[in-house]
């Protein structure tokens, strides 16, 4: 991303307009995107895309927010999750919250570990 394409005026704006439509403040939904970026997810639109699936599992499940998004970032990079892919990947970790006992935190935590073990 690059300021000089107007590509982060475009995120910029992209995670204003999220702030509007998902109950997250905009300070974590940068911080959202931040950690794609860290992450090595390319292109402004990827980024939003992934920064509007994790601030809506954070909605859905704050305790998720923070670390949790840290480690769902970790587990895409790990399994390749591509971009279209994002909210699969939510989508299976909310379900194995509700049906298990560990937490999506717990579950997205060990899934990296073993994906980073082959």
């Amino acid at each position: 991303m690059d300021e000089s394409d107007g590509s982060f005026e475009r995120v910029k704006d992209g995670i204003i307009e999220l702030s509007r439509v998902i109950p997250v403040a905009r300070e974590e939904l940068a911080r959202m995107a931040e950690a794609a970026v860290q992450a090595g997810v390319k292109g402004e639109e990827n980024i939003l895309t992934f920064t509007e699936t994790a601030a809506r599992l954070a909605a859905v499940m704050p305790e998720f927010a923070g670390e949790g998004i840290n480690s769902f970032t970790k587990l895409a990079n790990v399994l390749g999750v591509t971009a279209d892919q994002y909210d699969n990947l939510a989508s299976a970790l909310l379900k194995m919250d509700k049906e298990s006992k560990g937490t999506a935190k717990d579950i997205s935590d060990m899934s990296v570990r073993w994906g980073e073990a082959g």
